[in-house]
């Protein structure tokens, strides 16, 4: 794919986001959502059932379940229209927080439980800091190499 038909399609992307009816206010992406990891399962398996492209770490969370205390989602843009992307700080024992991006509906993220403001700034900073991203799958990592 060459550099100009990856700008049009991402110029086509962009103007179908901002001519969708989305919700598209200034404080939903400072919206943290703080989430039991199971919900992070659910949201995981819908994007890999609809072929998104930001689906989390699956195979890492399989192999992780146990050890993870606590998910806060940080979203960060609109990854199409209706769908926003978002960094999942995973965070859980030892040296087991990491974060990875994975794609959430507006309807969806609009249900999940929220952190307040202030919360939300200490967290953000907190997490931003310190958390290193959590490396692709090798079936992700084959999927981007052909995409």
């Amino acid at each position: 794919m060459t550099a100009l038909s990856l700008v049009r399609r991402a110029r086509r992307v962009i103007l179908s986001v901002l001519g969708s009816g989305d919700r598209r206010d200034d404080t939903l992406l400072a919206e943290l959502k703080d989430i039991p990891v199971n919900r992070l399962d659910e949201l995981m398996a819908k994007n890999t059932a609809a072929g998104r492209g930001a689906n989390g770490r699956p195979a890492w969370l399989a192999a992780n379940h146990a050890t993870v205390e606590r998910v806060i989602l940080v979203p960060h843009n609109y990854a199409s229209p209706g769908v926003l992307r978002c960094n999942a700080a995973v965070l859980g024992r030892g040296e087991n927080d990491w974060l990875f991006s994975v794609d959430v509906s507006l309807a969806d993220f609009d249900t999940l439980p929220g952190l307040s403001k202030r919360t939300s700034q200490d967290v953000l900073a907190d997490l931003l800091m310190r958390l290193p991203v959590l490396p692709l799958d090798e079936d992700q990592e084959r999927s981007w190499e052909l995409a």
